[in-house]
Parts: structure tokens; C-alpha cells; sequence
């Protein structure tokens, strides 16, 4: 009975009056987030940039130790993008405090617990997708799992993570829900490593008592997500330029990944943390104890 009243009480945000306010709201948290990570963060988005361009090299080199360094850069690239979607969610986050370079150290607790969570999880994740991929006679890259996961994290709601075929995308879709709120439930906390289970416990139960309105939005997102990912069509004059052919489309799948992480990346976290916001305060006593943290 709690579970159909909370669906149904999740739908109320859909009514045209609550959306609005609701849109209204999320357009000013993206502009801000926009204005800091562009203004007050511009270096860590440069650096991101360039990492993101000059180590986006091709794996497939017949030479042992190219392959070596390719595969070591691409790990580096994509823990780049990992600390950059980080960073991210403790931008999105409302704060009282001044958000500048202090402010995302004082995170540095919550950043070494929750990577050593997401370490656990990918060793039994990784794991089960050892065993299946064998199963399909496959193999697995390095970088694929981590790979994955940072789509997840940047609302990549088509990454075929973990897993191949149906139960991928089932599996990619479950995470890409839970993981938002699960982050936004944990940077809330004191950091510890009892805090990061109990905010992906807290992000479980978020996900199943609003889900109705969650499965709307996510649509109305992924929507979104295509548009931006159609921006494909203006990097494609990187054909008429004289570039080895892997090196090309390696560099264009960078400048796709640049337009997702800054273009697309802070209107899906600032949606979610909106919405995330919403939910802890009208239902608080669902998802902590009556002491709070």
C-alpha cells in the first residue's frame, strides 16, 4: 500500500503547474552549474579536455609495448573522467559554502570510500562478466569495465555495460537510475564506508517508490541524450582532415565525449538532483531514520 501511494504521489510532479516550477528550478541549477564549472573550474575542464584528447589512443597496435602504453593511457583517460564526473555531482549538489577548490577537497573522504566500493563492485561484477564473455567467447579489455561504468555515472542511458546483449542493457539501464541518486545520498553523508552501502541501499529505495515518474523522465532524458549525441554530424568534418584512420575516429569519439561530459552531463545530474531534493523532503522519514544520518 505505501509502495502504490508513494508511485502515485511521485506522479504529482508530472501535473503541468509542478513540472513547470519543477523545469523552472532545474534551468537555474544548470545555469549555475554551468557558470562554475566554466568560470570557477575552467582549468580541471581544460585538463580534462586534453586528457581526454591526447590519450584517447587505439589499443589495437600489434607492438606489445604500444599496446602496453595505449592500454595504461586509456585507464589514465578514463580515471580522468571518473574524478571529472565526480567533481561533477559535488558541483550539482546545493551548498551553503563557496564552491571553489576547497570545497571539492573536503570531499577527498567521500571520493577514496566510494572508489573503494565501486573497486569491490567491479571485482564481483567483473568477475561474473569474465565468466560470461567466455561463456560468448569474448574477451575483455582493461579499460571496458571502468569504461562503462563512466557512462553510467555521465547518464549514458545506451551503454551496453557490464554484460553483452538483453541483460546488458537491462543491467546499464538499473544502474544509470540507481547510481545518480546513490552518489547525490552519499556526498549528503559523513564519507565512511558504512555510509556508501547504506546511500546505495537509500538510492534502491528511491528508485523503486518513485518509480512510475522515474521511468517518464528517464524517457524524456534519454531523449534528450540522443539529441546530444546527434551532434556526431558536426564533428563528421573530421573526415576531409589528413589523420590515420584509427586516429580519427578516436579523436572524434573524444569530441563526442567532451560534448557529452559538458553539454549533456550537468542538465542529467541536475535533473535527477532535483528531483532527488524533492523526494527527501517530502518523504524524509522512507529513506532515513527518524535521527537522520
Amino acid at each position: 500500500m505505501q509502495l502504490l501511494q508513494s508511485w502515485q504521489s511521485s506522479l504529482v510532479l508530472l501535473k503541468p503547474q509542478n513540472m513547470k516550477l519543477f523545469l523552472l528550478v532545474t534551468l537555474k541549477t544548470i545555469i549555475e552549474t554551468y557558470k562554475t564549472l566554466f568560470i570557477t573550474f575552467w582549468p580541471l575542464c581544460v585538463v580534462f579536455i586534453v586528457v581526454d584528447i591526447f590519450f584517447n589512443v587505439p589499443t589495437n597496435n600489434i607492438d606489445p609495448l604500444f599496446s602496453i602504453i595505449a592500454y595504461l593511457t586509456a585507464m589514465l583517460r578514463q580515471i580522468c573522467i571518473y574524478l571529472m564526473a565526480l567533481a561533477t555531482y559535488a558541483v550539482v549538489r546545493p551548498s551553503v559554502g563557496q564552491k571553489n577548490y576547497d570545497y571539492l577537497l573536503s570531499y577527498r573522504k567521500h571520493l577514496l570510500n566510494y572508489t573503494l566500493f565501486v573497486l569491490m563492485s567491479f571485482l564481483i561484477l567483473g568477475l561474473l562478466a569474465l565468466i560470461i564473455l567466455q561463456l560468448f567467447q569474448g574477451h575483455i579489455a582493461p579499460t571496458f569495465l571502468l569504461d562503462s561504468f563512466n557512462n553510467m555515472l555521465l547518464g549514458d542511458f545506451s551503454v551496453k555495460s557490464i554484460v553483452v546483449g538483453g541483460v546488458a542493457m537491462i543491467f546499464g539501464g538499473i544502474l544509470a537510475i540507481i547510481a545518480p541518486f546513490h552518489l547525490f545520498f552519499f556526498l549528503n553523508s559523513d564519507g565512511t564506508f558504512l555510509a556508501v552501502c547504506k546511500s546505495f541501499l537509500r538510492a534502491i529505495k528511491m528508485a523503486v517508490y518513485t518509480l512510475p515518474c522515474i521511468i517518464i523522465i528517464g524517457a524524456i532524458m534519454s531523449s534528450i541524450y540522443l539529441v546530444v549525441i546527434h551532434a556526431e554530424s558536426l564533428v563528421n568534418t573530421l573526415d576531409t582532415i589528413t589523420i590515420v584512420g584509427s586516429y580519427r575516429i578516436m579523436l572524434k569519439a573524444s569530441l563526442l565525449n567532451i560534448i557529452k561530459t559538458f553539454v549533456y552531463t550537468p542538465i542529467f545530474l541536475c535533473f535527477w538532483n532535483n528531483f532527488y531534493i524533492k523526494n527527501i523532503h517530502d518523504n524524509f522519514h522512507l529513506y532515513f531514520e527518524k535521527k537522520g544520518e
